[in-house]
């Protein structure tokens, strides 16, 4: 019995630790290349499956399916973005499936698994830009963060902190206590 409880404890406690991507593709990836210098020797590396992310910066519909524009970040091993103000450029990511506009937006952050299918070149600004292209095989979306402004009680989220029930003038110091109806 006690076996078998350690097993499951060991089973849960390494599936907290997994890959955003399957199994399958994070094994075929090619792991330990900088971006920078597939970016600048897209036919050298060009039908080989990568994982790259980064932030989306716009999605759009054409006939053949869906191409998203995104500033690349470096990723951690699980497949995590690391630093949002680290990049060494931008790539396209290619998919056949309808992706919304909407839920694809600017800002997200993305992770994709993907075949680099070579280069496109598009004007960035006054410039053009050459973007490795990966067709996608695998795309992961991460959730929004919501983030709350702070309430103006100090104690407000704190279910444990015990606060009297009661007002009378006695129990009341205004000092502390900003909630005293007496001065």
């Amino acid at each position: 019995m006690k076996r078998i409880s350690l097993a499951a404890a060991i089973l849960l406690l390494l599936s907290g630790c997994a890959h955003v991507m399957s199994q399958e593709s994070v094994r075929k990836s090619v792991k330990n290349v900088p971006f920078s210098e597939v970016a600048s020797n897209v036919f050298f590396y060009e039908d080989k499956l990568f994982i790259w992310g980064g932030t989306i910066v716009g999605t759009t519909l054409t006939e053949e399916g869906t191409v998203i524009e995104v500033v690349q970040t470096p990723l951690n091993r699980y497949g995590v973005i690391n630093d949002t103000d680290v990049s060494e450029g931008r790539f396209l990511v290619r998919s056949r499936k309808f992706l919304d506009p909407l839920i694809y937006e600017k800002g997200r952050y993305i992770t994709v698994a993907g075949v680099l299918k070579g280069s496109e070149k598009r004007p960035l600004g006054k410039t053009d830009y050459v973007y490795p292209v990966l067709e996608a095989s695998e795309l992961y979306l991460w959730k929004e963060e919501v983030i709350y402004p702070p309430y103006y009680d100090p104690w407000y989220y704190d279910p444990w902190y015990y606060r009297p029930h009661y007002r009378q003038r006695y129990y009341c110091d205004p000092f502390w206590d900003p909630w005293c109806p007496y001065p």
